[in-house]
């Protein structure tokens, strides 16, 4: 979508000014000037950035990410008993796990001095865009107010900066068409209308583009994070000498497979969020701005939404 490049240049600006037409001094004898327009008509970029309560599904993932971050220890340590064949050395091991645990506490910040660190930035990061994301938005407004409101990007504040554009991830760009009204005050309304959001593949691109990399540069996985943040080696000597029962190399493959089921099972998490779109309801108001006193609409400033949930949008006049 091309007003995705006007984004990058305007993203520092909450409401676009700097992106907008200068003031331009009004020539003798015109005139009163005013900034108030009288057309809403033209193409806009806008961003809405959208607060809201994660559905059910995506707690789940918040859920099991939080226990991981607030005990790790024990979280892979079950996680590797989950993987060992039925038999005496799992029955042995699951029973050492409290204790094995409470060892590997004081060893973690030697032989996995990331995990710690690198696993509560996933769980906070996760929890971030599972709950707040920015809408990247192009509005093409007709003179008597035929809108034609097209959501083609995304764009996440965890770690870098990350612009997704939607058909970059296989996902079709998100249209309503409401009719807006500008009034004699400057006050554009826009009338209740429905959005559906695929709301889980939107949560799995921020994950694998801002949540991971923050948490561990060069990652775009759970997987391959979780490969670099934990020395299953070093770990499976140091269970193998506490438990004193199965070798560092049973432990060790443990380690490994267990790693892999956490990544594929957040993995299908995050997909069964999307078993139902989140439709949202929206109905909003902004001011309307004639920057270069022409009459017409060159930027859309405090605007709110209202309806299924609350947020904000504001926008300027596409080059």
């Amino acid at each position: 979508m091309r007003h995705i490049a006007f984004f990058i240049a305007c993203l520092g600006s909450f409401t676009f000014n700097a992106c907008s037409s200068a003031d331009e001094p009004a020539p003798p004898d015109a005139a009163p000037v005013t900034t108030v327009p009288r057309s809403p008509a033209g193409e806009f970029a806008v961003i809405t950035r959208l607060d809201l309560e994660p559905p059910p599904a995506a707690q789940k993932v918040i859920i099991a990410l939080d226990r991981a971050a607030s005990d790790p220890s024990r979280f892979i340590l079950d996680k590797m008993v989950a993987t060992l064949p039925d038999g005496t050395t799992k029955t042995v091991v699951r029973a050492a796990v409290p204790f094995v645990a409470a060892y590997l506490d004081t060893k973690l910040a030697t032989i996995a001095p990331k995990f710690v660190p690198g696993i509560r930035a996933i769980s906070s990061g996760f929890a971030r865009i599972a709950s707040h994301v920015e809408l990247l938005e192009g509005w093409r407004v007709e003179p008597a107010g035929y809108a034609v409101r097209t959501i083609g990007g995304v764009r996440f504040d965890v770690g870098p900066l990350a612009v997704i554009e939607l058909a970059a991830r296989g996902l079709p760009d998100i249209i309503a068409t409401p009719r807006v009204s500008l009034d004699e005050t400057g006050q554009l309304t826009v009338p209740a209308h429905t959005i559906s959001l695929r709301y889980g593949a939107i949560v799995r691109a921020g994950l694998d583009l801002a949540v991971v990399p923050s948490a561990e540069p060069g990652s775009h996985d759970v997987a391959s994070a979780l490969s670099t943040l934990v020395d299953c080696a070093g770990l499976g000597q140091l269970v193998a000498d506490k438990v004193g029962f199965g070798s560092p190399l049973l432990y060790r493959g443990a380690c490994i497979t267990a790693m892999v089921a956490v990544a594929d099972e957040l993995h299908a998490q995050v997909v069964a969020i999307d078993a139902a779109p989140l439709v949202l309801e929206l109905a909003g108001g902004a001011t309307g701005v004639d920057n270069d006193h022409d009459g017409s609409m060159d930027v859309i400033k405090n605007g709110r939404w209202s309806g299924t949930v609350t947020a904000t949008f504001a926008g300027a006049r596409a080059p």
